[in-house]
């Protein structure tokens, strides 16, 4: 039996690949040297120790998405009435926005100095936003209320900080009242489905 004959393109076809095998072996990076070898004993004897400390610490449990809590203390940024406004007396929806995400469950209203506490629900309705509580009252003409909100263990941020104290005084007109919470929630800036009142799923979910 004969030797068989290799054809010559499949012959130059094997050196070109060992040629680019050799050449690529040739180009590929040297390993990098590793971080410790360009530190200084002392910067790797810190870097040691850094390490072992943080082997040695307990692992933290999460739960969901983690999120980062202000540190600050919460406070009011927005009203309605405002601070020193007029308004129209009748029904009222008290808005108070504060400048970080709330605990729906935390909360307090009491009378302040200088005026009287409008008559409210007991509850407000913290909304989608988690920043704004709304609440249902009533206020009579030609009032001046004057409404506590925060401090003493009230309300509270998600991460558990209480609110800085603020004072809410306005007064009321002798103009014609607002009879309906549609005219309320109006006047009070809020959309459709932001009312003051509580729904059922709202209240199951907590």
């Amino acid at each position: 039996m004969g030797l068989m004959r290799v054809p010559a393109v499949t012959a130059a076809a094997f050196g070109l690949a060992l040629a680019v095998a050799a050449g690529a072996a040739a180009a590929a990076p040297k390993p990098a040297p590793a971080p410790s070898d360009s530190l200084s004993p002392a910067e790797l004897a810190a870097q040691e120790a850094a390490q072992a400390k943080a082997a040695a610490a307990p692992p933290t449990p999460l739960s969901g998405l983690t999120v980062a809590v202000p540190a600050t203390a919460p406070i009011v940024a927005a009203s309605f009435p405002s601070a020193g406004a007029t308004i129209a007396g009748g029904t009222l929806i008290l808005k108070v926005v504060f400048d970080q995400n709330m605990d729906a469950d935390a909360f307090n209203y009491a009378k302040a100095a200088d005026g009287d506490l409008p008559e409210c629900l007991a509850k407000p309705r913290l909304l989608r936003d988690e920043r704004t509580f709304v609440l249902l009252c009533r206020v009579l003409r030609g009032k001046t209320y004057a409404v506590k909100i925060g401090g003493d263990g009230g309300f509270a941020s998600v991460g558990h900080r209480t609110a800085e104290p603020y004072e809410l005084k306005f007064s009321t007109s002798m103009a014609e009242p607002v009879l309906t919470i549609k005219d309320a929630m109006t006047a009070a800036g809020l959309k459709d489905d932001d009312g003051p009142i509580v729904t059922v799923e709202e209240a199951s979910a907590r």
